[in-house]
């Protein structure tokens, strides 16, 4: 069965784990797995359980990221995935423990509307007007998008 075709002869409709359409490569895997019906066996689009860090956004150099390790040190990119961790909480950590060091904030979202709600969060219009008066600059991206597709932080 090729991968992607979502349909197995013995099994039927195939779900997928992660969607193989709307995700970036980095960020999915593919799984060979047995049928549970019967004899043979399928693909199956699963998210990637050790991505790499995500160097098209970055530019392809380190970065740090919320979630991520904390035993990394401070890099001129702070990639924050807003699906997954408070905006306002990694933002206002991040420019006091990293804050002469960062040159941009790239916001990272699965779906535009986590987008929108990240935005609307409280004091994290504040925070970024701050910062952007010490030069750093904002970007968003959403994740499905081209990687190189990242597009500079409005408020509406």
């Amino acid at each position: 069965m090729p991968p992607g075709s979502g349909n197995c002869p013995v099994c039927g409709p195939v779900p997928h784990e992660a969607n193989p359409n709307t995700q970036p490569n980095w960020l999915i895997d593919w799984e060979h797995r047995p049928c549970p019906n019967g004899p043979g066996s399928h693909d199956i689009c699963v998210w990637n359980p050790t991505p790499p860090k995500n160097a098209n956004l970055a530019n392809g150099g380190s970065h740090n990221s919320y979630p991520g390790s904390a035993m990394g040190g401070c890099y001129p990119v702070c990639v924050i995935y807003v699906d997954l961790w408070n905006v306002v909480d990694a933002t206002a950590r991040h420019l006091a423990k990293c804050g002469p060091q960062t040159k941009e904030f790239i916001l990272v979202a699965f779906f535009p509307a986590s987008l929108v709600k990240a935005k609307k969060k409280k004091n994290f219009r504040t925070i970024v007007g701050a910062a952007e008066r010490a030069g750093i600059r904002f970007y968003t991206h959403i994740l499905g998008n081209p990687p190189s597709m990242k597009s500079p932080l409005r408020f509406p």
